[in-house]
């Protein structure tokens, strides 16, 4: 028999217990397999366990590497954020802000909008406060303050960003995204202050807050674009309403959707993406030297995670 080198010999070792485990239980019998990693930001390795009784050779899936970790940004006085970086390591990349809705949290939101943009700018996600009522023992949820609260969490979160990646990120006109509460929220904010905040996108929420005064002010004030995404079927009425009074107003407006029920799943966001030209195309900073990466893009069937 050809020795086992002690580098292989663990792996060998859970082997020979999976074939073992085979020979006990018949030859059809299957061992659990581990789970996938959450939200796809781990790939799925071998595993001994994966091995069944019916292939006459184990087979192991080749390890690939998937996108980098998304980051943690220390905000003062308030919970710190998480930042999805862009593909490519060049100087003043745009930025977008993207704001989860009751009971969420930002990591998902970070990682679609990485998704939607394929690495071509930098993403923010501010956290909300602690939400124990929608808390489990397993997973913390979050919910972010409305109001004067929200404005300065953001206005926190955007210095922070700005001092961490100094030179490599322009936090200046952030494209400002929002899901469900944090599309009403993105809303509210972008109608506060249009020359900050003047394109903005609002997936399942957001409706209800344009009206003939609010929005002849925000394109008075700077506002340029707005975008409505429905993964809900409640959602179209209003959105279509919305935006037919926003072109009224000369404001081009557009509404998209995808049959993915409340979630912020990639098919919703495949058709963000098909729009991003749209949304920025009379601003050079996302024509500009920006460097995009297909292999950030996920597709349908996939589930896109937790998406709150």
């Amino acid at each position: 028999m050809k020795p086992v080198s002690i580098a292989a010999r663990p792996a060998a070792l859970a082997l020979s217990i999976a074939i073992a485990a085979c020979a006990l239980e018949g030859p059809n019998a299957r061992l659990p397999e581990r789970p996938a990693g959450a939200e796809g930001l781990e790939a799925t390795r071998g595993d001994p366990r994966s091995v069944t009784c019916d292939e006459p050779e184990p087979s192991f899936p080749q390890w690939t590497p998937g996108p980098p970790p998304l980051l943690v940004v220390h905000v003062p006085g308030f919970p710190d954020a998480v930042v999805a970086e862009p593909a490519a390591d060049a100087p003043h990349r745009p930025l977008v802000v993207a704001l989860h809705g009751l009971g969420g949290r930002p990591e998902p939101h970070c990682d679609a909008w990485r998704n939607i943009t394929e690495g071509a700018a930098f993403v923010l996600c501010p956290r909300g406060d602690d939400d124990p009522q929608r808390s489990t023992r397993a997973e913390r949820r979050f919910t972010l303050p409305g109001g004067e609260r929200l404005r300065l969490h953001v206005d926190a979160a955007l210095r922070a960003l700005a001092e961490r990646f100094a030179g490599r990120v322009d936090v200046d006109r952030p494209l400002l995204a929002g899901f469900s509460l944090g599309a009403v929220e993105a809303a509210l904010l972008a109608q506060w202050d249009p020359a900050r905040f003047p394109r903005v996108v609002l997936l399942d929420g957001g409706v209800d807050q344009w009206r003939d005064w609010n929005i002849g002010q925000f394109g008075a004030r700077g506002g340029k674009r707005v975008l409505f995404g429905c993964g809900s079927s409640w959602c179209g009425p209003p959105a279509t309403a919305a935006a037919g009074r926003i072109e009224r107003r000369g404001l081009p407006t557009r509404v998209i959707y995808a049959n993915v029920g409340h979630t912020n799943a990639p098919a919703l966001q495949a058709a963000v993406r098909e729009q991003l030209e749209w949304l920025t195309d009379d601003d050079a900073r996302w024509s500009a030297g920006g460097v995009r990466d297909p292999s950030l893009l996920r597709r349908p069937p996939d589930s896109g995670g937790d998406q709150k």
